[in-house]
């Protein structure tokens, strides 16, 4: 490393004495030139005539600015620019914080992105999605799967310069276990028993889970800031806007508006990290109501980039030969889910068949994406290529299939109306094929029901499409699976697990079985891939799986999207890539730069 250093303070040398004798040489010139001008006049340069005068300054002139020209030529020739520290960059999210707390962030997306800044977990992400040391400096995982050792890096600190130590973890992972104080990751840890070791983090698992090491990017809270907040208080206390963490930046201010909503959070670098230091000094965050507002704040320039934004919207920014519209692949998928329990026409076989050859996804991913999705056939997104089933039968678009079965099944339009129906018991007047749809009010799913709305009607199928903004659907319809269909997305993992998603126990909240899907092969099947420590054998039963679920029909999958991130050229260094979730984008956060300075190459 020294003979590397001498080598290039060296290398830098001589580029200099290079300029310095270019310059030399110049000066030399110069002088001659000058020189020759006198001599030829015969007499001091006051006693030129005007004429002489003018020749013989322009001359100089000349001489001078090739000077400058070969100087700053050879300067820049010899140097290259380089990511400087210094600048802020302003986003758009929309909503506000509430939890910047690790214990609570989860269920709101700018208290995620705030956290994910904030605070580091014992392991991080890279932008491609790979599991890299943050604060821990290596790990171990034991032979059976059940055992997993952490030793942290050396002299961590917390923003305010307490140190941060194994005691913190522990602390972090008992809070979040303990149901007094409701935490939305609870479900996650339980059955994890963690302890201290000679200086190592031991977790230890009843039974091999190998998904288990995704956990630990768990951002780790400080126990002398928490230890003495009890339950009752924990989601109320002012410690939830105040956060003390061990992340690259640090809350240096909120600004409020003439209502007293928080209207702006502004983040400084925090000199305490110990990870590589950020270049940007500051980060601000501006909230806004709703994309729309977030892409009017983008277009007036008070803001450089944007949280996300649908493709729809992507037209509506204006300059667009000045932003970077970044696209990240992430480990989800959108799906109808179907719940046969709030409807029995959809107990049919025939009719989820049905609907699902009625469904043309190049169209929706065409019209409602714009082209930034890819179509999947199962509960496995495709960016997860080695778990994905490639052997899985497509349910094709075909409209003709869709009417046969459905005429095959009884569902007939006997008065003209076109729209299907049928007795569903004997004795009983005929129930006409309609069933309704709930989905966000987001610009991609929103068209994406209209579509299907539409499509559905070719095969007889009335669809009524009811949207709502994310949060009240989450907390009024999918908490209580108040739905006969919806259009939702699922995030999997990186190591997918699908056991909170199609496992018959998980069909209540805060279960996501969306479908309400339960069958005991099923069940067997997530029981053995998420014991299974050897990787091939598990990614065999996870094919299985993939089969078992599209061949009954609970849902139909549609798309991957990527998520779409609009930034201004001027913020440099942010590389797409695969994200786990959306806070994620800030993965290699410390490579990101706005100015930039000249060093001697």
């Amino acid at each position: 490393m020294e003979q590397s250093q001498n080598n290039y303070e060296s290398k830098g040398s001589r580029i200099k004495n290079n300029i310095y004798k270019v310059l030399s040489k110049t000066k030399e010139v110069l002088i001659v030139s000058w020189s020759f001008v006198f001599t030829k006049a015969k007499r001091p340069f006051k006693k030129l005539n005007p004429r002489e005068k003018f020749w013989a300054s322009l001359f100089a002139f000349i001489i001078a600015g090739s000077l400058i020209a070969v100087g700053v030529q050879l300067y820049i020739s010899n140097t290259k620019n380089v990511p400087a520290q210094g600048g802020e960059y302003r986003e758009a999210v929309v909503g506000l914080p509430r939890f910047i707390n690790p214990a609570l962030s989860f269920i709101n997306d700018v208290d995620r992105d705030m956290v994910r800044l904030i605070y580091s977990g014992l392991l991080a992400y890279d932008v491609n999605g790979n599991l890299i040391p943050d604060l821990a400096q290596s790990f171990e995982i034991s032979d059976d799967g059940k055992e997993y050792i952490f030793t942290l890096k050396e002299n961590l600190l917390w923003e305010d310069g307490i140190p941060l130590t194994a005691e913190d973890v522990i602390f972090t992972i008992n809070l979040i276990q303990d149901a007094q104080y409701s935490s939305s990751i609870y479900q996650v840890w339980q059955g994890v028993d963690v302890s201290i070791e000679e200086n190592n983090i031991i977790f230890q698992l009843s039974s091999a889970y190998p998904p288990f090491i995704y956990n630990t990017t768990l951002p780790i809270m400080p126990k002398h800031i928490w230890e003495n907040v009890l339950p009752i208080n924990f989601a109320l206390t002012d410690l939830n806007l105040q956060p003390i963490g061990s992340g690259p930046y640090k809350i240096e201010k909120f600004t409020k508006d003439n209502s007293g909503l928080i209207s702006s959070a502004t983040l400084e670098r925090n000199e305490f990290y110990h990870g590589p230091k950020p270049y940007i000094s500051r980060i601000t965050f501006k909230f806004f109501n709703s994309s729309q507002d977030a892409i009017k704040a983008y277009n007036s320039k008070s803001v450089d980039g944007i949280s996300f934004i649908s493709p729809l919207n992507i037209e509506e920014i204006k300059d667009r030969n000045g932003v970077n519209f970044h696209k990240f692949n992430m480990p989800g998928y959108f799906a109808i889910f179907i719940n046969e329990n709030r409807n029995p026409i959809l107990e049919e076989k025939s009719v989820r068949e049905a609907l699902a050859h009625a469904t043309n996804r190049d169209q929706i991913i065409s019209d409602a994406y714009l082209g930034h999705a890819e179509k999947i056939d199962s509960p496995i997104p495709k960016v997860l290529s080695k778990y994905y089933n490639n052997d899985i039968d497509p349910i094709p678009y075909d409209l003709g299939k869709a009417r046969a079965l459905l005429e095959d099944a009884g569902w007939k339009d006997d008065n003209g109306d076109g729209i299907r129906e049928k007795a569903l018991n004997d004795g009983e007047d005929a129930t006409n094929l309609e069933l309704t749809l709930y989905t966000a009010e987001n610009g991609g799913l929103k068209k994406s029901a209209e579509l299907l709305a539409a499509q559905w009607k070719n095969a007889g199928v009335q669809l009524n499409v009811v949207t709502m903004e994310t949060t009240e659907l989450q907390q009024s319809i999918i908490r209580s699976r108040s739905y006969e269909l919806l259009l939702f997305g699922q995030i999997v993992g990186m190591e997918p697990d699908l056991f909170p998603y199609w496992y018959s126990t998980q069909t209540s909240s805060p279960g996501l079985n969306l479908s309400e899907y339960e069958n005991s092969d099923a069940d067997d099947l997530i029981e053995e891939i998420r014991a299974e420590t050897n990787e091939a054998q598990r990614i065999e039963k996870l094919k299985e799986l993939q089969k078992l679920i599209v061949s009954e029909l609970p849902a139909i999958f549609l798309f991957s999207s990527a998520h779409i991130y609009p930034v201004q050229k001027g913020v440099q260094g942010i590389m797409d890539g695969v994200i786990t979730d959306t806070p994620w984008r800030f993965a290699e956060i410390s490579k990101w730069f706005i100015e930039t300075k000249r060093i001697f190459d």
